[in-house]
């Protein structure tokens, strides 16, 4: 059987009407752009509070260093901590309602703890990134293709 694709849209503008460009999921490149890609960082938040100051520092101090290193590169255009999901709040809207909860939320091994957003040339590379970051030895990493709006309108 023939190789998997699918279809990636990279809209060209704020509904400017143009036609977004079909990209392959290996290369989301178009042209010579470069795509930007989410590098979502999951942890388990029960053991991470579980940790030594010793190794919270350890901790800190290797995602300076990548950090460091991808803003060295040139790759990085943001990316943060996010505190734990029992600060966090989800809203709906469900039939006119605006609905709040408070977390924490479902009961699940990890929880995001945090972003990158990187700019490189395929996906290969953001999955060489992705492998990098101190997150992927102690939880998961999620990457991620962003869609990119092009410049916002005045």
């Amino acid at each position: 059987m023939g190789k998997k694709s699918y279809e990636c849209r990279n809209f060209t503008g704020w509904n400017d009407g143009k036609e977004s460009e079909r990209i392959s999921p290996q290369n989301h490149t178009i042209g010579s752009m470069k795509m930007k890609y989410q590098l979502l960082i999951y942890i388990d938040e029960k053991l991470e509070a579980s940790r030594s100051k010793q190794e919270l520092e350890q901790r800190s101090e290797d995602y300076t260093v990548y950090t460091q290193e991808l803003l060295k590169s040139g790759k990085m255009v943001g990316g943060d901590r996010l505190h734990p999901t029992s600060s966090a709040a989800t809203v709906k809207l469900r039939e006119g309602k605006r609905i709040t909860t408070h977390g924490p939320f479902a009961e699940t091994k990890e929880q995001l703890g945090g972003y990158y957003l990187v700019d490189c040339s395929n996906l290969d590379e953001a999955l060489d990134w992705a492998a990098k970051c101190p997150g992927a030895k102690h939880g998961t990493m999620e990457v991620r293709p962003v869609y990119d709006l092009g410049p916002k309108p005045n």
